[in-house]
């Protein structure tokens, strides 16, 4: 083999190296998207993974993988096959060089193995590296202010793919980061105290003073990896605004910020001004910009909180104060993105501020699903063969589930059928049972433990929902707050003294219902059937009584199991339990009140 000939192969050999290398790298971040603390099987629509843009990113991989191959054995294979019907005695390098390769190979894989066994100590340790150096940093800022800042600004944008300059004036500077159509302007002062921020898309209309602010309280705190990590998704937008111009990508997300809180403001009006009962009927409480680049909403408050915030945090709340999103840091919420898509999906044009079309316009009315009365009208996307009317590209609107939400395969097939996303070509996506989860673990051992007795309810992992318009949340919402309520509900056992004799069983059948009883010295025996609402996500109960239980029956649980589920109507639900039940959303408390009236 001439050297030419070497030469060539062995550029060969490297390009395949490289392409399984890329290969093996998008099969290895399949793997840890998949991968959760508790071992929940993500792989579905509703999962972690765009499984489009995965298997897009999967098809190209191989396919140059193919190639690479191909030219392979055209330019290479032949040439060994040359050797080998040389005489022996000419092979004796070729031989040795092969073997030595597959020393070489085991020793890779034994290194691999190695370096498997100490990954999960290098990812509990993350955590803990990073906290650490987020507070040397701040320490760092803090001491070298304000240039130390304006270094930290210039090394962001260079990481980021964004232009940065600098203007230095009597101790101060403003360090302007800028894209295409981005600009970020940071005014940096002489205390930490003393930095602005404005962020602007070429047009004012692409202006939201609480992005400001939540820019500026980052960099005030000296949270420059927060700072960091918002001006990424700003940047991010900006380069889709680039790659899909017509599709205005930055103004359809001021312009779904603007439809969800015009929105809240609609259902707020019907309701008073309730908040609380805003959380419960309504779309969630919408928090433009409280927590990342686009619109944000809380969809449920765990009980603790909602009974624990004052009638000032409640005002708060109402008027959309920045505050707000501190106070709700810990709840359930929902973060509104953009993805790609195989499908090709409709953006507003740059006239139409919102999807939200006022009254006394035309357009098609519809009954809000949790307000009685109040009707609401939506922008309808035209035909894609329309010249006008906005633009289509192969991008969607996407909720993020921070965080991630436990949930059964009922909400899961529910979620699939309100987005269009539950069928392919009219079949639907899931039949009965997946037989993914047949080893999955059940929900109950995810909210309960070792304390989980006899468990029935598969469990699915919720990361995200793709939507198809803006007005799916309507939808949408209220089967995760059904979901999360059960959650809460349940996992309140876990904690429960070993000495009151509660016991709880879950239903397959019914995965929102939940049967429990309470037996102990100290009182009679109590038990009831709890079960979420479908609606509005409350609590509603019946005692042993309204389900024709009585008190000495032996098997309190069986009894239960096998009442007449007919008598489980909301209108039969028994009125003073329910309301204990759902102020507390606690099933021990729930019986030591139930045990306290008997």
């Amino acid at each position: 083999m001439d050297s030419s000939s070497g030469s060539k192969a062995a550029a060969i050999q490297r390009t395949i190296s490289d392409e399984l290398e890329e290969l093996q790298g998008i099969i290895a971040l399949f793997q840890r998207q998949l991968e959760t603390p508790d071992g929940i099987v993500g792989l579905h629509p509703l999962g972690p993974i765009n499984v489009d843009k995965a298997r897009m990113g999967s098809a190209q991989a191989c396919g140059r993988l193919k190639v690479a191959l191909i030219e392979f054995q055209k330019n290479t294979v032949a040439s060994w096959e040359q050797l080998a019907s040389k005489d022996p005695q000419d092979q004796g390098e070729a031989v040795g060089g092969a073997r030595r390769a597959a020393v070489a190979a085991a020793e890779l894989v034994e290194m691999r193995r190695i370096a498997e066994t100490v990954q999960t100590d290098v990812r509990q340790s993350q955590k803990r590296v990073f906290e650490a150096a987020g507070a040397a940093l701040a320490q760092t800022l803090q001491q070298e202010w304000p240039a130390g800042l304006a270094g930290r600004l210039r090394a962001s944008a260079g990481r980021l793919g964004l232009a940065c300059y600098t203007d230095e004036q009597a101790g101060a500077a403003t360090v302007t980061l800028a894209g295409r159509d981005l600009v970020i302007d940071v005014d940096v002062g002489t205390t930490a105290t003393a930095v602005g921020v404005k962020v602007s898309f070429v047009s004012e209309m692409a202006h939201d003073a609480r992005l400001d602010g939540l820019l500026q309280r980052r960099l005030a705190a000296c949270d420059v990896c927060g700072f960091e990590a918002l001006a990424a998704e700003m940047a991010a937008l900006d380069r889709l605004a680039r790659a899909q111009a017509a599709a205005n990508v930055v103004h359809n997300t001021f312009a779904v910020a603007a439809t969800l809180a015009e929105l809240q403001r609609q259902e707020l009006a019907a309701l008073d001004g309730d908040v609380a009962r805003l959380l419960r009927v309504g779309s969630g409480l919408a928090l433009p910009f409280a927590r990342h680049v686009g619109a944000s909403t809380v969809y449920h408050l765990p009980a603790a909180l909602c009974h624990g915030l004052s009638a000032e945090q409640w005002t708060t709340l109402n008027e959309g104060h920045a505050a707000a999103a501190d106070m709700l840091r810990d709840c359930q919420w929902l973060d509104f993105a953009w993805e790609s898509s195989v499908q090709r999906h409709w953006f507003l044009a740059p006239d139409a501020a919102q999807h939200w079309i006022a009254a006394d316009h035309a357009g098609e009315a519809h009954l809000h699903p949790g307000i009685a009365g109040l009707q609401v009208r939506f922008v309808e996307p035209p035909t894609e063969d329309q010249a006008s009317g906005g633009a289509w590209a192969p991008y969607t609107l996407v909720i993020r589930v921070d965080p991630p939400l436990v949930a059964c395969a009922q909400t899961v097939r529910a979620l699939m059928t309100v987005t269009a996303y539950g069928g392919i070509g009219g079949k639907p996506v899931l039949d009965d049972a997946p037989r993914l989860l047949e080893d999955a673990p059940t929900l109950e051992h995810i909210l309960l433990g070792d304390a989980a007795d006899a468990p029935q309810i598969r469990a699915w992992t919720i990361s995200r929902v793709p939507l198809r318009h803006v007005r799916d949340v309507l939808a949408v919402v209220p089967l995760l707050r059904r979901q999360a309520a059960f959650n809460e509900l349940l996992s309140s056992s876990a904690g429960a003294d070993a000495t009151s004799g509660l016991r709880v069983q879950t239903v397959a059948t019914d995965p929102f219902r939940i049967d429990v009883c309470m037996t102990a010295p100290s009182h009679p025996t109590v038990g009831a059937v709890l079960r979420i609402s479908e609606t509005s996500g409350a609590v509603l109960a019946w005692p042993l009584a309204a389900l024709g239980v009585a008190t000495d029956t032996s098997d309190v649980l069986a009894a239960l199991a096998a009442a007449d589920t007919a008598l489980l109507a909301s209108s039969a639900a028994h009125a003073t339990l329910s309301a204990a039940a759902d102020t507390s959303r606690s099933i021990p408390l729930t019986m030591q009140w139930l045990a306290a009236q008997s």
